[in-house]
């Protein structure tokens, strides 16, 4: 995650994700700031894949030939490598 300007932010967890987070920052050794901020990082990079995922699903469902893995792999890097530009 890019640490170039930061925005101000309230959030207000219910006590049923508070405290497992907290639980987690403790463990981890990292301040509740911290921990929520990992966990968004964490939540939106399994997103991204997801979508990626999926977009190379259907356009293999959408082919009639077989694709190798290895370009089905290639293009979701590619993807990912665009969108950080």
């Amino acid at each position: 995650m890019e640490n170039t300007t930061n925005k101000p932010f309230t959030l207000r967890l219910p006590v049923e994700l508070y405290e497992p987070i907290a639980q987690m920052a403790q463990r981890e050794r990292r301040s509740l700031h911290n921990q929520v901020l990992y966990l968004l990082d964490r939540a939106v990079e399994a997103i991204e894949e997801a979508e990626d995922i999926r977009d190379a699903a259907i356009r293999l469902a959408a082919n009639e030939e077989a694709v190798p893995l290895e370009q089905v792999l290639a293009e979701i890097d590619q993807r990912r490598a665009q969108k950080v530009h």
